[in-house]
């Protein structure tokens, strides 16, 4: 036995030290950036993009964000926000591909570009192409269309396409299957992420799509404060006809956070929730909240909570930082 060790220490040396370029510690060690390779790291990958998408919504420049899950397993993530820029970065490569490809790369470390967001070490979407077998760039910006993609995190060649007056950006991507434990994505486990979100984003509207749902299965709901609109004797007809072979929710929450209060299926102390909205100390910020307490108050307190298990006892809240 000390043999062994002493064999082992002397092995520890210059060549012991590896160095891991780019995406490459991602891929060794992706628990460490997405928190497990099981369904919830999975799923993570989403809230990853849609992370990005909203940010542009609360930055002021989005208002639509549509996710898509594909029928081969992938997942399609598109918003009307400015779209990544496509210029020559200082590095010498197109900064859509910095964006993707470099770890701590991204606009959140700059005030000017996003003065709020949900994410702040640009370490989101490069992941998300790191554990992919293979990822698509769609954007509109500069007046054209332009598209990238990139097998196993390698960058193809950036492609300017037709000519638009339209903005925004579509990520498409599918997961590693060496890498995860399943690549089955779980529709209610998205969906509650969204409508999340769309109760922390006020006036923003989410669509979620399933396209994986057998052909003569029919699920199609808006969840919204806001009436859908009547469909016409022809949708009507033609839905009869050709029924959809999707799963389809739309959130959308003009109240924002008041919203909850009418969601919510706990009974009330308050039949207005008290909220309040308040300055911070990042300029042009402000934070919203919203509580409610229920009426059934458990006589023990759970010791130690985490964020996985919070105390019972605590007053429903919710928040979100806002322009």
């Amino acid at each position: 036995m000390a043999a062994q060790k002493k064999k082992a220490q002397n092995d520890y040396g210059a060549q012991s030290i590896t160095i891991l370029e780019g995406l490459e510690a991602v891929r060794k060690r992706p628990g460490m950036y997405i928190g497990s390779t099981g369904e919830r790291g999975l799923h993570h990958l989403i809230w990853e993009v849609v992370d990005n998408a909203v940010d542009e919504a609360m930055a002021g420049y989005a208002s639509t964000v549509d996710v898509k899950i594909l029928e081969d397993g992938g997942v399609q993530v598109t918003d009307d926000g400015r779209g990544i820029p496509v210029a020559m970065h200082a590095s010498g490569v197109p900064t859509v591909d910095v964006v993707m490809t470099q770890l701590h790369a991204g606009g959140k470390f700059d005030s000017d570009a996003y003065a709020v967001s949900g994410g702040l070490h640009g370490v989101g979407v490069s992941v998300v192409n790191a554990l992919s077998t293979r990822l698509e760039v769609e954007i509109s910006r500069d007046g054209h269309e332009w598209s990238q993609f990139y097998d196993h995190s390698v960058p193809g060649t950036l492609k300017q396409g037709d000519a638009t007056k339209k903005t925004g950006t579509t990520v498409r991507f599918w997961a590693d299957p060496d890498v995860f434990e399943t690549t089955e994505y779980n529709f209610e486990t998205v969906a509650r992420r969204l409508q999340e979100m769309a109760f922390l984003n006020k006036g923003l509207t989410i669509n979620l799509t399933d396209e994986r749902v057998a052909q003569n299965e029919v699920v199609d709901e808006v969840v919204s404060d806001v009436a859908e609109a009547p469909k016409t004797a022809e949708e009507q007809v033609a839905e009869s006809v050709a029924p959809h072979k999707v799963k389809h929710r739309t959130f959308h929450y003009p109240g924002g956070l008041v919203t909850t209060s009418s969601t919510s299926t706990a009974p009330r102390i308050r039949s207005t929730p008290a909220s309040w909205t308040s300055p911070a100390r990042a300029p042009a910020t402000k934070w919203r909240s919203r509580c409610n307490g229920t009426p059934a108050t458990p006589s023990r307190y759970t010791p130690s909570p985490t964020p996985s298990t919070p105390m019972r006892a605590a007053p429903t809240r919710k928040g979100s930082a806002v322009r």
